[in-house]
């Protein structure tokens, strides 16, 4: 399974949403003193609200204190946290402001809330919030991310948004491939430039510069446009990404090249 857009913990996180009724509650920083307001520790379902609430309000490293991920967010600068904030931004500002909480449960250390983001009656479908209890309080997580935060570390953010971007490049590199086999057929058998296949509507034009999530893109068209290759290399490599990428019809290849253009010899097809 890929990784969704901008970082593993988005898995989670992404299908998971804000209730507007979080403007009727007290406004409240942290879980910390949430429990010193209430004298108890807060539930499941009062700890996913805080935890979406925060998120939703930019507080991101009170937000993510609230879930699994608190060492890593606990860990990182000042500047550091401002370096991922347009991320942050760019998903938690999609979180619909409609859902309603529809039941919890706890097994031990373990518990789950459900959500429904649509008051449509006819959708019984529900969204799942797992959280794990910690010293006797509850976090948004379960104990394999946990595990993966602690060896990440303070690391934990800016890897998975490698992790997350090169997971995109790949899907890029389909999408590459399908737009030339369309045009191709459209064209008497030759290929086209990034130019040539936005004229022919097979590539959106938003995405012409071929900067996209990390990478940029572009493609290399053989003598007579007979033939093409598909590259992509790290903006800012260990950065915005790792690997290189090489793309043709055989296939879709990587490697860590420092950032430099990839360009593997490929034995031909017998």
């Amino acid at each position: 399974m890929r990784i969704s857009k901008f970082i593993l913990l988005f898995c989670i996180i992404a299908t998971l949403f804000v209730s507007n009724i979080y403007a009727q509650e007290p406004t409240k920083t942290s879980q910390d003193q949430t429990v010193k307001e209430n004298s108890r520790p807060i539930t499941p379902s009062e700890t996913v609200k805080e935890f979406y609430r925060l998120l939703r309000e930019k507080h991101y490293k009170e937000g993510f204190s609230l879930s699994v991920y608190r060492e890593a967010i606990q860990e990182l600068t000042a500047e550091e946290i401002k370096e991922l904030e347009p991320d942050f931004e760019n998903t938690f500002s999609r979180i619909p402001e409609t859902v309603k909480i529809v039941g919890s449960q706890s097994t031990g250390i373990s518990a789950t809330v459900f959500i429904k983001t649509t008051d449509n009656p006819k959708d019984p479908t529900a969204d799942e919030v797992s959280l794990i209890q910690i010293d006797g309080q509850w976090y948004v997580g379960d104990a394999e991310t946990l595990q993966l935060v602690k060896g990440l570390g303070r690391k934990f953010f800016f890897e998975i948004k490698i992790r997350a971007h090169e997971d995109a490049a790949i899907g890029y590199m389909e999408r590459y491939i399908g737009a030339q086999k369309l045009y191709f057929d459209a064209n008497k058998g030759i290929y086209g430039s990034m130019e040539d296949l936005v004229a022919a509507n097979f590539w959106p034009q938003s995405l012409k510069d071929g900067e996209i999530e990390g990478y940029k893109f572009y493609i290399e068209l053989g003598k007579d446009k007979k033939d093409f290759s598909i590259h992509a290399e790290p903006l800012v490599y260990n950065k915005t990404g790792r690997v290189s990428f090489y793309a043709d019809l055989r296939g879709i290849y990587k490697e860590d090249r420092n950032g430099q253009v990839y360009r593997p010899q490929i034995p031909a097809s017998k």
